[in-house]
């Protein structure tokens, strides 16, 4: 994948990045999360497992690298599901203005940009997918920023998509230009550049009226005569010359024969069809072209536009795509090389209709309304639902990991409190239902990544084990997956190998050594909780051996579990006791917060254990009264 090669060379120049952020018209989800994301995390190996994936999600939480993918909501793969928690924004075009509300999100766009904020622009044809990167032959350009000019509608580019998004534009967000260096490039779009709209693209491209224009294009208009004659010969100069060439299939064009536009090519001596002297590609005896590239002798566009009304901003109305690229100076050689690929077709034939309509995407249209965000918070535990002002009619409702009930879409913004997340972990999407159907699935924008509570101790004596030695690292090799007991047999899950001792046993001191290392992590985490409360919030939720984890582990181990059932009701009191005390102390601290609402401390409140019963003998209750006030336990 040549395509793959260039992103991993400018990854490695750019060293540590800050934001990765890559726009398609659709998107393969088993693609970029294995290959594209591994490179960004800088992962050698392509995953095959969850706990593979698990771990590229880790690297890119850990090093706060700002990824996500925006594409069009219609054409993303989500049948192929998705195994991180890496942001899809689903677009529509729509959102962008009047004029683009039947179009297509169509720009492949990506911008990577380092901790000194010194940015790559790679753009071109392909679309986020195996034929896009391995398969077709595209056309990409890839250069770092240079000039306030790009720098200023880049960052507007995207700031636009983070807004249709309801994201938040990140304030620190800036581009390392020099400052007196000038890009021989310039950037453009459909949704940045002011102005006519409807010219601005063809302007730019033919501002020096060339006599030659090579247009390489997959898919055209119907109505190609209309572009060509009307639109772009007006602005080049008199004995203007245009070449199309196109994507043949067996020297046959995506143009429906026994047309006005097949008739317009096959007798037209200024608009040739021809093909280019590609060098040959590896032993594929055919890919498919799907390069839009445009150029004159002083001029390319390297960038998403086909040669169709929508695509170059001529559609009537509201049929335009939000498209872009860039605008490049070529120099004389580059242009002559150009011309010297070019070779002449004979006898170029056309396809029928009905294979031009099997031909087309799937862009079946979806009611506005089902644009909403969906957002899991993993700090807080809880959904909200937002669908601003199109609340839809009765009858729709929308189906959620791990809640049990489907809700209806009858509010502008729901919110659902989930503390307990499983299936989550694994499944990223929401699903549209109605009259028993599903109609339509989303993303899931999940945030606050570093309290996902993906890892955990295979068991309660590995838990405790790892903090009587005060070892509770997050090494993804020491734990296995927080998935589910399903999931867990998966073949997709590599065997997990327990690190505990052979002789380990649970014992009075273990549990009060381990409870006491635990306590003074927790102490540390609440010093310097201002600063930074994601640690106190990762010992009580999200860490391997976190307060969650050991009540699961206590409930399921020693409640529902008949083989503990010969562990004395004594032991059980001492270990309860330990865990309510430590909780009891965490609550305390946390209510003292304003930031804290009551719903987390209900959450806390409930994972404490209840207590065994134990003899109701008066020196018995008399030396356990002594223990509850020696030892700050819980009544």
């Amino acid at each position: 994948m040549k395509m793959l090669q260039l992103l991993k060379k400018i990854v490695l120049e750019l060293g540590e990045l800050k934001y990765a952020w890559l726009t398609s018209f659709n998107i393969s989800p088993s693609f970029v999360e294995g290959y594209i994301l591994p490179v960004l995390a800088g992962v050698d190996e392509k995953p095959r497992t969850i706990r593979d994936f698990e771990i590229i999600q880790k690297r890119l939480t850990d090093s706060s690298i700002d990824v996500r993918f925006f594409c069009d909501f219609r054409v993303a793969e989500l049948n192929e599901g998705k195994k991180t928690a890496v942001p899809f924004h689903l677009l529509s075009s729509s959102v962008f203005g009047p004029g683009f509300k039947y179009g297509v999100f169509h720009p492949k766009v990506i911008l990577l940009q380092n901790r000194q904020n010194l940015t790559y622009l790679i753009t071109g044809s392909a679309n986020l997918t195996t034929g896009g990167w391995a398969h077709n032959r595209e056309c990409v350009f890839a250069d770092i920023i240079r000039s306030e000019r790009n720098a200023e509608k880049i960052e507007t580019f995207f700031h636009n998509l983070f807004d249709e998004c309801n994201e938040v534009f990140p304030p620190d967000f800036q581009i390392r230009v020099a400052e007196t260096e000038e890009d021989e490039w310039l950037f453009h779009s459909s949704i940045t550049d002011s102005g006519d709209q409807i010219s601005s693209f063809l302007d730019s491209l033919l501002e020096q009226r060339s006599r030659l224009l090579y247009i390489w294009s997959p898919y055209f208009a119907e109505d190609l005569p209309a572009i060509l004659d009307s639109h772009i010969k007006p602005r080049m100069a008199k004995n203007a010359e245009i070449t199309i060439i196109p994507d043949l299939q067996e020297k046959r064009i995506r143009i429906a024969e026994d047309t006005e536009s097949s008739r317009y090519l096959a007798g037209n001596n200024d608009v040739h069809i021809s093909q280019f002297n590609y060098p040959k590609d590896r032993s594929i005896d055919y890919r498919m072209t799907h390069a839009k590239f445009w150029c004159t002798e002083s001029t390319s566009a390297i960038g998403s536009w086909n040669l169709t009304k929508s695509g170059v901003g001529l559609s009537p109305g509201e049929g335009n795509n939000v498209e872009a690229g860039v605008l490049v100076r070529l120099r004389d050689a580059f242009f002559k090389g150009i011309e010297k690929g070019i070779k002449t077709v004979d006898d170029v034939e056309f396809m029928s209709k009905d294979e031009i309509e099997n031909d087309k995407p799937d862009l079946t249209v979806v009611n506005d309304f089902l644009r909403i965000r969906v957002e899991y918070d993993w700090q807080k535990r809880r959904y909200t639902i937002n669908l601003g002002q199109n609340i839809p009619p009765d009858g729709f409702l929308i189906r959620l990991p791990d809640v049990v009930d489907s809700l209806p879409l009858n509010l502008k913004s729901i919110t659902i409190s989930n503390y307990e997340p499983e299936r989550l972990l694994r499944d990223h999407l929401y699903f549209i239902e109605r009259n028993g159907e599903t109609i339509q699935s989303g993303v899931i924008v999940e945030i606050n990544l570093t309290q996902r509570s993906v890892w955990k101790f295979n068991s309660l004596n590995e838990l405790l084990y790892s903090y009587i030695i005060n070892n509770t690292s997050d090494s993804t090799e020491k734990h296995s997956l927080a998935y589910g007991k399903r999931i867990d047999k998966s073949p997709e899950v590599e065997e997990y190998v327990s690190p505990l001792p052979a002789d380990f046993q649970l014992s009075y001191f273990s549990v009060f050594r381990a409870f006491d290392n635990l306590r003074q992590n927790i102490e540390e985490a609440m010093d310097s909780y201002k600063q930074n409360p994601e640690i106190l919030l990762g010992y009580i939720q999200s860490y391997p051996g976190s307060l969650m984890e050991i009540s699961r582990k206590l409930k399921d181990d020693f409640i529902h579990n008949e083989k503990r059932t010969n562990v004395s009701q004594v032991f059980r009191w001492f270990l309860y006791q330990e865990m309510n005390s430590l909780i009891d102390e965490v609550v305390k601290f946390l209510r003292k917060d304003k930031r804290t609402d009551q719903d987390f401390i209900d959450f806390l409140l409930g994972m404490k254990l209840t207590l065994p019963g134990i003899s109701d003998d008066e020196r018995v209750q008399k030396y356990l009264h002594y223990i509850k006030k020696n030892c700050n336990y819980a009544d």
